[in-house]
């Protein structure tokens, strides 16, 4: 399952428990019983997902989901003597992140 995949899942779960709202864009969906007309829910991101948005969380704002993604890293594992290359390994792991809301970061002023 990829990250993308994850965080809606889990978007759709904490709007229906109330704890987001919805984004006011509807979609069709298609379910056992048919297709459904369902409201997206509003958007999150992580720190650095505003980040790059052009955005900044606001002074004070705490996280107010947390959801387990994949996190990617790569090691470079040096030659043991000049004739080798160097290697890199991947890994991937879970890894609790913190999200928030829109109503919680402000646009960067330049």
């Amino acid at each position: 399952m990829t990250n993308a995949t994850i965080i809606l899942n889990e978007s759709f779960r904490l709007m229906d428990e109330g704890i987001l709202k919805g984004s006011g864009q509807f979609g069709i969906i298609e379910t056992d019983e048919g297709k459904k007309r369902v409201e997206f829910p509003e958007a999150i991101h992580t720190f650095n997902g505003w980040k790059s948005l052009g955005y900044s969380v606001k002074k004070g704002e705490k996280s107010k989901i947390k959801i387990k993604i994949w996190k990617y890293t790569e090691k470079q594992i040096e030659a043991e003597n000049e004739n080798e290359e160097s290697d890199t390994v991947s890994n991937m792991f879970m890894k609790l992140s913190a999200f928030f809301t829109a109503a919680q970061v402000e646009k960067i002023k330049a």
